[in-house]
């Protein structure tokens, strides 16, 4: 039968519950221990699904630059990432959580040389289906955090990871905040809420 359900790595659940709750330490020590009884799975280390085609030829390139542990195939981590807050499910070949603009660059030159579409995402809270492919899902969230103010809070430069919720307690002390007031905006990301608008 298919299994469903969340899956996920259990230290990145842990991390992003601590960073968006500030949980206490007894909450803390009870997650972990949930997390790793029911969540703890690492999908480098068990996954036997084998790409094909031109996907098997790009994972073999990108593993030479990018890190393993961060280029998903296998079945249960690319489900996971096959919706988003829509109805709609596309499996995605690929999922790759980039670290930095130069690994991004490297995986669109690499999909462009191979005619192979790639999809951003962000925190996955869009409702139209737009954060989901079948092909190659390069998710920037996590890592893509970094912000600059100018001195009179007139501009912030973002990086997507940030949620619009943080992004408008960094504005607060200078009275404003950002355009968009997505319903979702405590969770989605300033990526997401700049490609849908």
């Amino acid at each position: 039968g298919e299994v469903v359900g969340f899956f996920f790595r259990a230290e990145d659940g842990i991390r992003d519950a601590q960073e968006s709750r500030g949980l206490g330490d007894v909450y803390k020590r009870q997650l972990q221990d949930i997390s790793c009884r029911y969540f703890c799975y690492d999908p480098s280390k068990t996954s036997n699904h084998m790409l094909a085609g031109k996907y098997s030829e790009l994972h073999e390139k990108l593993t030479r630059q990018i890190d393993k542990s961060r280029i998903y195939h296998d079945p249960l981590y690319t489900r996971a990432y096959g919706t988003d807050a829509s109805f709609y499910r596309l499996i995605p070949e690929l999922v790759i959580k980039a670290f930095d603009e130069d690994e991004v660059s490297f995986i669109l030159r690499q999909c462009s040389d191979m005619n192979i579409p790639v999809t951003f995402r962000a925190a996955g809270t869009s409702l139209s289906g737009q954060a989901i492919t079948d092909s190659v899902l390069l998710v920037a969230a996590g890592n893509w955090k970094n912000y600059r103010i100018n001195e009179d809070g007139s501009r912030i430069i973002l990086q997507p990871g940030l949620t619009g919720a943080v992004i408008n307690s960094l504005l607060a002390p200078y009275g404003s905040k950002i355009g968009p007031d997505t319903a979702s905006i405590n969770a989605a990301t300033i990526g997401g809420i700049l490609a849908t608008i």
